[in-house]
């Protein structure tokens, strides 16, 4: 009985833990996007420039939503209680064709 309770509350922390780094991770990912998309914003010469950050930014926030969807992140992005460097998540998705028609 006493290796049952041990066996259940091991099994719980790990899941906790899990839990824990995948929003750690996700939030790394999203700081790392918002990074990428000030500083593409701040490109207003070199579109080519512009639309690689851009790229990262959208691998990093591609990433949160289909390796991290349960993550506070991907939840607040999807939900638009947060936004990427100002842009809604609609928005910034909708940013790639013009921007590639720019680069």
């Amino acid at each position: 009985m006493v290796r049952s309770l041990l066996f259940i509350q091991v099994i719980g922390l790990t899941f906790w833990g899990c839990s824990f780094n995948s929003d750690a991770e996700a939030n790394e990912l999203y700081v790392r996007a918002s990074l990428s998309m000030n500083a593409a914003k701040s490109e207003i010469e070199d579109y080519t420039k512009s639309f690689e950050l851009y790229n990262n930014a959208l691998t990093d926030i591609s990433l949160v939503l289909s390796e991290y969807k349960s993550s506070r992140v991907a939840t607040s992005l999807s939900s638009g209680l947060i936004t990427i460097s100002g842009y809604s998540l609609n928005e910034f998705q909708c940013l790639h064709n013009p921007l590639k028609t720019l680069a």
